[in-house]
């Protein structure tokens, strides 16, 4: 009885031996865990875009503050960039440069901060949206530094910067979108303190006399509108406003990097536009 037993058990184990060794050989024993973690579903990839163009820069560091020498350039170019989207048909091109203030104060280092902040907010959606739109068509130009580009769907967004008696003026000028005006925000410094200067105190140390504005801004009137009838009345209306007092106490006056005496003036119209702020060259 023993022994039948003993026979059964080999049998059975012979049995088993001989189905694990045919299932190695037609491989259909159970997956290595580790090669099913490596069968999952692969992740969704990422296309990279087809432009890499940085079309804005990233907010500079505040930086500390350094005292400022005579060999200090008082504003730079922190950022210069010519874009071309689209093509001959459905282009828009853009030349954006942005001011460095050199940190002599805090009040420099605060003005820097407002108005890269002004440039992001005015143009960062607008280009991004460009881009966008455009994807992979868009072309960095090669644009003299400061050029103002001639051609009706350019918008230029730059600025002017001067020094006379120790006010650093820096008017930084944007093209408006739906309309031929321009725009300008103009920011003073002085430079002996290093405080922010108000429009009032700048315009009384740059002492221009309000009869040279006025001047200046009637010549511009009358050449804007050159070639419309000066009798009408509407005509005389609007130069009325526009050499108003309380326009040309509105003038903002500051000078260019060659010593250029400027001013921003409003100046009246005839057309969908009421007014358009102008840079005027003082004689």
């Amino acid at each position: 009885m023993k022994i039948t037993k003993l026979i059964t058990l080999l049998l059975v184990f012979v049995l088993l031996l001989t189905g694990c060794v045919q299932g190695i050989a037609d491989e259909t024993t159970a997956p290595d865990p580790v090669k099913q973690t490596e069968t999952t579903a692969p992740q969704a990839e990422t296309t990279a875009p087809s432009v890499e163009l940085v079309i804005f820069p990233d907010a500079p560091e505040e930086p500390e503050e350094k005292p400022l020498t005579e060999h200090s350039q008082a504003v730079t170019d922190y950022w210069a960039q010519g874009l071309h989207f689209g093509d001959k048909n459905t282009a828009f091109t853009y030349y954006i440069s942005i001011p460095e203030i050199y940190p002599f104060s805090t009040d420099a280092v605060a003005c820097q901060k407002e108005i890269y902040e002004l440039y992001t907010n005015r143009l960062y959606n607008d280009l991004t949206a460009l881009q966008a739109r455009y994807k992979g068509n868009v072309q960095q130009l090669e644009v003299p530094e400061g050029a103002f580009l001639d051609s009706e769907l350019t918008r230029v967004y730059t600025y002017t910067a001067g020094v006379y008696e120790d006010v650093l003026s820096i008017a930084v000028r944007f093209d408006m979108e739906e309309t031929e005006n321009e725009k300008y925000y103009v920011y003073y410094l002085d430079l002996a303190t290093g405080k922010r200067m108000t429009e009032e105190d700048a315009q009384e140390k740059l002492a221009v006399e309000a009869a040279v504005i006025k001047k200046a801004v009637e010549a511009c009137y009358q050449e804007m509108h050159s070639q419309m009838d000066a009798t009408a009345d509407w005509y005389q209306e609007q130069l009325k406003k526009t050499a108003s007092d309380e326009n040309i106490n509105a003038c903002r006056v500051f000078f260019t990097e060659d010593g250029k005496r400027m001013i921003v003036a409003r100046i009246y119209t005839a057309g969908s536009v009421e007014t358009v702020e102008k840079l005027i060259v003082l004689q």
